[in-house]
């Protein structure tokens, strides 16, 4: 995703979520705002979760596709970012920065090279100090015994006042903006690169390398605790936003979850914890896997929060397992489904927390389709 600005108004490029023929609805906007296509932009086929279009934009060479007066939507403008980063580059300018996207971080583009790693400003000092060096220490960790090419901290910043981290950008594009586009044959093969990196970081050999450095904090016990006190605070805060049917389904996700034994019968490794074609870096020509992007939520954890692909297809999550070479035991489908499904309530909750209503609104939208879908994607794990 890009976001470059020019004087008053930015350009938005990459694989952009626009629907209702362009009202920008990104989780994370305080407000919609309405554009107009230029250039080659054009709408794509895809089936948006309102409205009648997504928009897609391809920015390899140019970015002006989609014009949009934007509001309110990031946390630092490029006169920011100019002023917290000067001491790494003198003389930088206002062109020189691109906005890429905003989740747990504020992401920037620099100089066409490197990217820069803002934490979002509703974390405490001491948090975004924490979340930095969390993940600068388990890039180095990861890069000392991965051979997959993941960033490199070169700028790292533990100043209260002004903590980021940055790196040299690895090659490639995000597979979520061009996936839509490959043949069944490219997506197989990505799949297949994506099982076998998968393989190496759940592997025996990783986790006790890991937990040699870092030590080792996960419990069954409180992974159970975990998920009984956000089913409670889902039925506290959320449950009055619902209709009966819908609380109805989020009380069964849970209680199915919950009440099996099995769900809390697996082997912990280290884990990506934010794995899916958005943070997977590819060469567009090519098709091959170049990178891997965003481990801040890696931890000890349950395998199966990394096969976030029902999105892409049961052909691709196919290709994933038919070449990863950890554990597939028989529940690992029904815990990823699980994990699948809560997600818009971590959105809705968060977003409330934090005062955001746009993320608030897309994870109600997420809820609404997850319920309307129904299917049962857990089967797609099964040989």
């Amino acid at each position: 995703m890009i976001l470059v600005q020019s004087l008053s108004a930015q350009n938005k490029g990459g694989r952009w979520q626009f629907e209702n023929n362009g009202f920008d609805t990104a989780g994370w906007d305080a407000q919609n705002d309405n554009g107009a296509l230029q250039g080659e932009a054009v709408y794509n086929n895809l089936n948006p979760a309102q409205g009648t279009h997504y928009l897609f934009l391809d920015t390899l060479s140019i970015y002006d596709y989609f014009r949009i007066d934007d509001s309110n939507d990031l946390d630092f403008t490029n006169e920011d970012i100019m002023r917290k980063i000067s001491d790494q580059f003198p003389g930088i300018e206002s062109k020189d920065i691109q906005f890429l996207y905003h989740g747990t971080y504020n992401v920037y583009e620099v100089k066409g090279t490197n990217i820069f790693r803002f934490p979002d400003k509703s974390f405490l000092p001491q948090d975004a100090i924490q979340l930095i060096d969390r993940e600068k220490e388990t890039l180095e960790f990861l890069r000392a015994h991965i051979e997959f090419e993941i960033p490199k901290p070169s700028y790292v910043s533990l100043d209260p006042l002004n903590p980021y981290l940055g790196y040299k950008r690895i090659p490639g594009i995000s597979l979520s903006r061009i996936f839509s586009q490959l043949s069944l044959q490219s997506k197989v093969s990505l799949g297949k690169q994506i099982g076998n990196f998968l393989t190496d970081l759940h592997s025996d050999r990783i986790l006790e390398l890991y937990e040699n450095q870092f030590g080792n904090t996960f419990s069954f016990e409180d992974y159970q605790e975990k998920w009984r006190n956000l089913s409670t605070k889902v039925v506290n805060k959320l449950s009055h936003m619902f209709s009966t049917v819908q609380n109805r389904w989020i009380k069964g996700i849970f209680s199915d979850f919950l009440n099996q034994m099995s769900s809390f019968h697996f082997k912990p490794k280290l884990v990506h914890g934010d794995f899916d074609t958005s943070n997977i870096l590819v060469n567009p020509q090519s098709n091959r896997l170049t990178g891997i992007i965003d481990f801040e939520e890696a931890s000890i954890y349950d395998p199966a929060a990394d096969f976030f692909f029902i999105h892409e297809g049961e052909e691709f999550l196919k290709a994933v397992l038919s070449t990863y070479q950890g554990e597939v035991d028989e529940h690992l489908g029904t815990r990823n489904i699980f994990y699948y499904n809560r997600a818009p309530l971590i959105y809705i909750l968060t977003g409330i927390e934090i005062h955001k209503p746009k993320m608030v609104e897309a994870g109600v939208n997420m809820l609404h389709q997850r319920i309307k879908n129904g299917r049962d994607f857990s089967k797609w794990f099964s040989s």
